[in-house]
């Protein structure tokens, strides 16, 4: 991951990437399945739906707050 921005990797591991970054990638599997089913592509039942997106959501924002916590805290320490 040489060639990846620094904002992009861990800041535990900077082999891997970025908790934050995952977690924002997370949360945009329920905007790709709104799009589609705006679309007319319904791919789930919508209460199936709303599971998985609430779902999504909450792992999402958790990922996001919990990479830039990790960030923060290790940034503070150097």
């Amino acid at each position: 991951m040489k060639n990846v921005p620094e904002v992009l990797r861990s800041s535990v591991d900077p082999q891997k990437m970025s908790l934050t970054i995952k977690g924002i990638l997370l949360g945009l599997v329920p905007l790709a399945i709104l799009i589609t089913a705006r679309l007319g592509y319904n791919l789930v039942e919508n209460d199936l739906l709303l599971l998985i997106d609430s779902s999504i959501a909450l792992l999402s924002a958790f990922f996001v707050v919990c990479g830039l916590i990790r960030k923060i805290v290790v940034k503070l320490k150097k």
